[in-house]
Parts: structure tokens; C-alpha cells; sequence
């Protein structure tokens, strides 16, 4: 495509090519560019654009794509949505608030906001790994200094690079970093490689260059979201506990011949008595797996008996636990961009998003 930058996508199929960039290199030296479904879908929306634009789109769309992608040099992906802004959705990680109920920006700044979020997304999970694998190998996270960033916003928009780092998300601008241009064209002139840790450390002033400080979904949600299904679990029970208290003195105080007087009282205490049903705290029905028809009826004042009140607690609680357990497997499944990167023994790939 159109570009006023010496890094082009030619340079790097070329340096790719000969082993100099990419795959070729070390996997802690391998850089690699992914797009996220919204840069695919505004990629697409440029085909039938200006002319000097939708032509190298076209030809990037039609054959760039498997030159660069998988099927051939693979040092580009493209993320579908449920690998970038869905996994974002799905883990709660929609940080620069491009979900929010009272966003009134624009589309594109949606847009913008939707990238950012996966880019976060990806850094976040990285730098946890990078920092996980340096302390199995009994090292420290100092390591991970201002250049180990993992992921790269690369953007010639200038509002989109100044939301980024306003979220904590390096960002680089292309276009005028003549700098960056004459070193780039120094190291390849001189026959050297195009390694991720040259590019961080020519990227990492600007990119970084007033940062803000990184949002974050962290376990505290989680953890609240456990506490308070505890704390309905505990109110049942005590609950339960009151009950069989009172079928206790009902039956202690029984005389023989009784039985059938003791056991109509039973029969009415349980039916008279109104279980503390389900967990509100925890969330709607569709989050703990509780009936709509049980809410209502619970909302409404309506009987339900101690069985089916508990039998509703039970499901809540099994299907919270199996939400929250899938939610820390998904921690130690790695997404492909994780395995794509190969954080070993705390050595990073770059991600240029």
C-alpha cells in the first residue's frame, strides 16, 4: 500500500524472505503484525475508495494476505473477532470503555477504542506471562524494563496514537520519524537483521514517551462476585438451620400415638415456610443459571418450597463455580497470540498491532 515510510510491507516480505525478519530469527527476536477484526473491516471499506488507495488494498486483501499470513511467511495474522474484540468482551477487558452505555463519540472513535482494547488485551496477558516465566526461572520482573513492551499500537492517526497512550498502550507513528527512518535504513544496508529487540529499542522513546498508566479488569471482580455467593450460600443455610430447629422441637416434644398429628404439622410448617432463595448479589439468571420463572416468583411473594427453593440455590451456585473455573482455565490456555509470541523463561516476540 501507499506509503511514506521505508518500512513497507515489501521491505519486510523481503527481509522476511532471506531470514531477516520474522519467523527466520530467534523466537525472542520474531516480531509480528496483527490485525484485529475492526483494521480488517476498514481495511475492506477502503476497496472501493480513492484510487490510490483501493487498489493496494485490493491487492493486499487478494494475495497479501496468504503471502504474508499463515499459508506462507507468517509474519502477519488476522484476528477474527472472537480472537480479539470478542475475547476482549467475553473477559470483561473493554477498559477504554468502547461498550460504555454513555460513549457519544463517533464510529471511528469507537473503532479506535475497540483496537486499543485488544492491544491492552494482548499486553497485559504477555507481560503476565513474560513475568510468570521469569520468576519459574527464579528471576525477577526488573527485567522488564521501558523497551520490553510486547505490544506496539503502530498508527499514522493521530488521534487514535494519542488515545492509545492516554490508555497505557504504546503507540508509534510512522510517517516524519525521519529518525527512526535513517537508523532503520542503516541496519538493513548493513546487512543486519530487523530483530524485534532492534525494533523496540528504536520505537520504545516515542512510543512510550507520556504513557498513562494502564486500565485494568483485575480478579477483584471475580473475587466480589465469589464473596457474595458465599454470602447467599451462608444465608441459605442459616436459613435451613432455623427450619430444622423448629421440625427439631416439633418432633422432641411429640408423645407416642402423635405421629400422624406431628407429621400433618410438618407438612404444614414446610409448606408455610419460605426458603431464602437464590443469590441476587451475583448477578441476572442468565449469569447463575437461576429460572426467570423462579425470580419472578420469588420477586412476586409466590410459595416455593424448601426443595425447589434449594434445588434453585444449588444450580446458581454450580453454575457460578463453572463459570469462574473456566474463567481461570482460559488463564492457563494460552490464545494463539500467546503461543504465536513464545514467551519462554521471560524472553518476549514483539506485537505490532
Amino acid at each position: 500500500m501507499t506509503s511514506n515510510t521505508c518500512l513497507t510491507m515489501k521491505l519486510l516480505q523481503a527481509l522476511a524472505g532471506s531470514g531477516r525478519f520474522g519467523r527466520g530469527l530467534p523466537v525472542e527476536q520474531q516480531t509480528f503484525i496483527v490485525l484485529a477484526d475492526t483494521v480488517l473491516k476498514q481495511l475492506d471499506s477502503f476497496k472501493s475508495g480513492e484510487a490510490g488507495v483501493a487498489g493496494p488494498v485490493r491487492r493486499f486483501l487478494d494475495k497479501g494476505l496468504d503471502e504474508v499470513g499463515p499459508k506462507g511467511l507468517d509474519f502477519l495474522t488476522v484476528l477474527a473477532a472472537h480472537e480479539g474484540e470478542g475475547l476482549v468482551v467475553d473477559r470483561q477487558a473493554a477498559v477504554a470503555g468502547s461498550r460504555s452505555p454513555s460513549f457519544n463519540g463517533t464510529t471511528g472513535q469507537r473503532s479506535d477504542l475497540s483496537i486499543i482494547e485488544v492491544g491492552l488485551f494482548f499486553r497485559t496477558e504477555l507481560l503476565a506471562a513474560a513475568t510468570a516465566a521469569l520468576a519459574e526461572a527464579g528471576l525477577g520482573d526488573e527485567q522488564l524494563g521501558l523497551e520490553a513492551q510486547p505490544v506496539v499500537l503502530v498508527t499514522n492517526d493521530n488521534g487514535q496514537l494519542q488515545l492509545a497512550k492516554a490508555h497505557g498502550l504504546p503507540a508509534f507513528k510512522l510517517a516524519g520519524a525521519s529518525e527512526f527512518e535513517a537508523q532503520i535504513t542503516s541496519i538493513i544496508r548493513s546487512g543486519g537483521d530487523l530483530s524485534s529487540s532492534t525494533l523496540r529499542s528504536l520505537m520504545a522513546p516515542s512510543a512510550t514517551a507520556g504513557l498513562g498508566a494502564v486500565a485494568g479488569r483485575s480478579l477483584q471482580d471475580d473475587y466480589d462476585g465469589s464473596i457474595s455467593c458465599l454470602r447467599g450460600l451462608l444465608e441459605a443455610y442459616q436459613d435451613l438451620s432455623g427450619l430444622l430447629g423448629r421440625v427439631s422441637v416439633l418432633v422432641a416434644g411429640s408423645l407416642p400415638g402423635e405421629e400422624a398429628a406431628v407429621l400433618t404439622d410438618l407438612q404444614q410448617l414446610l409448606q408455610d415456610h419460605q426458603h431464602m432463595q437464590l443469590f441476587p448479589e451475583i448477578g441476572d439468571s442468565h449469569g447463575t443459571g437461576i429460572s426467570d420463572a423462579a425470580i419472578v416468583a420469588s420477586r412476586a411473594g409466590s410459595a416455593v418450597s424448601v426443595l425447589d427453593a434449594s434445588l434453585a440455590n444449588i444450580s446458581a451456585l454450580e453454575r457460578s463455580l463453572v463459570n469462574w473455573e473456566d474463567r481461570a482455565a482460559r488463564h492457563h490456555t494460552p490464545s494463539r497470540v500467546l503461543k504465536w509470541a513464545g514467551s519462554g523463561r521471560g524472553k518476549m516476540s514483539s506485537i505490532g498491532l
